[in-house]
């Protein structure tokens, strides 16, 4: 679709103007409810993606449609709000190829809004569809996947969050129907597993179960803790399985956001660490960000290594009647022996009148070290009258070279890739006149396998690569089984 074409229909009805560039990779993006005029109800509230930089600097602003419009391609794409009032809404990720932001509203505008009003949420799909929105690097947007039954009860009931693998193959959690499967630009959906869902992601496979090795693993989020189903990415109904150890069920507990890594050394990719962001507003002094670790020289289960506490010290969250922390996104970096990893967390509110924060804490302590301290001062807070949801890393053209550098006899080679996936570079040469076959791509390098999670930048030294009169590279994404 035309940018164009999207953005001048929310310039009129949003009253938002064109946005600036692109996103940057690398930079974080956190979606906001609200337009900081309006007010915060259930009724339904404006939707925008705002860019950030690491250290907390507003960079732009994406406006979603809040009107229904045609894309130059003729597909027709549907308005996208969410509620201000319910904190429970609003998970934001990027699709595990690196290209895609996902996020899942309600099919309304604001002439149904102030014509009605009410809690959108309790209205069934077949007034109010459940509708899944996807942005490009570029900062298109396409909200053509429209969920108009399948997640409804008589009664309608919430949509909390949204995984994707490419930007095409969507799984969504509710409140009231688990997990559903679905797919861009189509009107059902498939229900996958029961119960009541908040986040949804997707990561390397679990490590207390035998799977085909490179398998990724859906990650659903309850209020007692993470689940995965027994199988890979299920697109048809499936059972589901809890991390072993990690507590349920408790009415102490209230997990939202989650992030699961490898940070062990060795040939497995399984997850091995998790993070897991508790808002604990069912009972106060529960809530805050906890630490995993799974340890199969001790035993098969994860054990709680470290927890930072978001109702102590200075910048202590209150979370009774406002909110807590929730949705979270997290990178990693190796330095030496050093495995660092920084995680980004946003929190509903602190006090009546601030309704976003968003805080950046480093864990140094590496696998199986343990997690500590007190949340830190935040290095955003959301503008007023809006409040922020769900934060993600910004969609980029992940597998791209970057750049390459003859070094003596040796060419360097930069890309940008994807963490948590296996590359590998390839190399052909070119004839006399430097034309080459594109079918005759060969495997130079090890199989490289980036570590951590969100985008990244590989290196890569062909040695000897300088002394061939041309020589041409790209790298190839290794297939999943």
């Amino acid at each position: 679709m035309k940018r164009a074409i999207v953005f001048a229909a929310v310039m009129v009805l949003a009253g938002a103007g064109l946005r600036a560039a692109p996103f940057t990779p690398g930079d974080l993006v956190i979606l906001r409810v609200g337009n900081g005029t309006e007010a915060l109800t259930n009724a339904g509230d404006s939707l925008f993606l705002d860019e950030y930089t690491t250290n907390g600097a507003f960079v732009q602003s994406v406006p979603a449609p809040t009107n229904g419009f045609v894309s130059a391609s003729g597909v027709t794409n549907y308005p996208i709000v969410l509620t201000g009032g319910n904190v429970s809404e609003g998970e934001l990720s990027l699709s595990t190829d690196g290209r895609y932001l996902v996020f899942v509203g309600f099919g309304t505008n604001g002439i149904w809004v102030s014509a009605n009003g009410g809690n959108i949420s309790t209205t069934a799909g077949a007034s109010i569809p459940r509708v899944v929105g996807r942005a490009d690097g570029s900062g298109d947007l396409d909200t053509s996947t429209a969920i108009i039954n399948d997640l409804t009860t008589g009664t309608g009931n919430d949509v909390r969050g949204v995984a994707s693998t490419d930007g095409s193959n969507f799984w969504v959690t509710s409140s009231a129907l688990g997990a559903s499967y679905t797919l861009l630009g189509t009107n059902g959906a498939v229900k996958i597993v029961a119960g009541n869902k908040r986040t949804c992601s997707i990561f390397n496979q679990r490590p207390e179960y035998v799977y085909p090795p490179g398998h990724q693993q859906l990650y659903s989020v309850s209020q007692g803790g993470p689940f995965s189903p027994g199988t890979n990415l299920p697109t048809v109904a499936s059972g589901e399985i809890g991390l072993t150890n990690i507590v349920y069920g408790t009415t102490t507990n209230s997990y939202y956001g989650l992030i699961a890594l490898h940070l062990q050394d060795g040939t497995s990719s399984n997850i091995d660490t998790v993070y897991l962001a508790d808002d604990g507003v069912t009972t106060a002094g529960v809530g805050g960000i906890s630490k995993w670790t799974y340890n199969p020289a001790v035993s098969n289960v994860w054990y709680q290594t470290g927890f930072i506490s978001q109702s102590t010290g200075p910048n202590a969250v209150n979370t009774i009647g406002t909110g807590g922390v929730r949705q979270m996104t997290g990178m990693v970096s190796v330095t030496g022996n050093q495995t660092n990893v920084t995680v980004y967390v946003t929190a509903s509110g602190n006090t009546a009148n601030i309704f976003g924060n968003l805080y950046v804490i480093t864990d140094t302590s590496g696998f199986g070290g343990t997690l500590s301290g007190t949340l830190p001062a935040p290095i955003a807070t959301a503008p007023a009258n809006t409040t922020w949801r769900g934060v993600a890393f910004a969609p980029a053209d992940t597998l791209r070279v970057t750049s390459v550098a003859k070094s003596s006899n040796d060419v360097n080679l930069t890309w940008n890739a994807r963490a948590g996936r296996r590359y590998v570079v390839q190399s052909t040469p070119g004839d006399a006149n430097g034309n080459y076959n594109p079918i005759g791509f060969v495997d130079i390098g090890p199989t490289n396998f980036t570590l951590g999670f969100g985008p990244t930048q590989n290196n890569y030294v062909d040695i000897g690569g300088a002394t061939n009169k041309t020589r041409y590279y790209r790298v190839r994404l290794v297939a999943e089984p």
